[in-house]
């Protein structure tokens, strides 16, 4: 898995993230850590996002607010390559559009599930109704929330994801046994 755009490499002292290689240049992501108490912020920890988005756009915006908070975020723009990515190098988390070629977030999340692959899912996706948010759910999901989303919601629901992650990680509870 490689990071979503190595060329912003210092962006975290920016107030605003302006991209420079996607077809909007316009385009403008506020920094999200002002979003967050000091005590909220140490509680988000420092894993990898991977991103699976057929548009680039979504893929830019999603790592512009997550890298600055410190997750390693690293993309797809289809199931397949999702799929390839995290059988050999399993992120913390996905987010997972649903419409998109190849094959679609909800075959994606299916697939994990029946190769055994637990990694938490929070669909980000225009669908919207609540049988769309039911079949989410069904393929395998933990989350589902649709486009457009408020910043610090998606933020909250993510960090919720991962201390969940981290709780049940068994690493993490073998430790908190030997002590």
């Amino acid at each position: 898995m490689t990071p979503s755009n190595p060329q912003r490499a210092d962006h975290e002292s920016d107030a605003m993230v302006t991209p420079s290689s996607i077809e909007s240049p316009q385009l403008e992501i506020p920094d999200p850590s002002h979003l967050f108490s000091d005590d909220e912020a140490e509680e988000i920890k420092k894993q990898t996002i991977l991103v699976v988005d057929d548009e680039q756009k979504n893929l830019f915006i999603m790592d512009a607010l997550l890298a600055p908070l410190g997750h390693k975020v690293v993309t797809a723009s289809h199931g397949r390559e999702a799929l390839e990515m995290v059988k050999s190098d399993p992120p913390d988390c996905i987010l997972l559009d649903v419409m998109m070629p190849k094959m679609d977030g909800l075959k994606t999340c299916e697939e994990m599930r029946k190769k055994g692959i637990q990694t938490p899912v929070l669909f980000l996706t225009v669908k919207n109704d609540p049988e769309d948010r039911i079949r989410g759910l069904e393929a395998g999901g933990d989350d589902y929330l649709a486009k457009p989303f408020h910043l610090k919601e998606l933020l909250l629901r993510v960090a919720a994801i991962l201390k969940l992650t981290d709780w049940y990680n068994p690493v993490s509870y073998t430790h908190l046994r030997a002590h």
